[in-house]
């Protein structure tokens, strides 16, 4: 596909660029420090956060995984949501 053309009468062919204008600015506090440096980003570990850093780590990417209840499976795990795990819990 040439990218000028869209995939699909329904996404948009062009994205404005990110610039100063229409980027948000965030200011801190307090000093913040660097512990890391990394491609990929991924908020959240839930089913669907694991498969995201899962595959952009297969792709070559260096991902944090960073959650903010300090466990792995979201509401799976903290709600403990038995029937999404169907016969697991038998």
């Amino acid at each position: 596909i040439p990218p000028h053309k869209s995939p699909s009468p329904s996404i948009p062919p062009h994205y404005p660029p990110l610039t100063p204008i229409n980027m948000k600015t965030i200011t801190y506090n307090r000093p913040v420090e660097v512990t890391g440096e990394y491609d990929v980003l991924v908020a959240g570990a839930g089913p669907a956060g694991i498969c995201a850093a899962v595959a952009a780590a297969r792709e070559g990417s260096r991902v944090a995984l960073i959650e903010r209840y300090g466990v792995v499976g979201g509401n799976l795990t903290t709600g403990y949501v038995g029937p999404v795990l169907g016969m697991v819990g038998k």
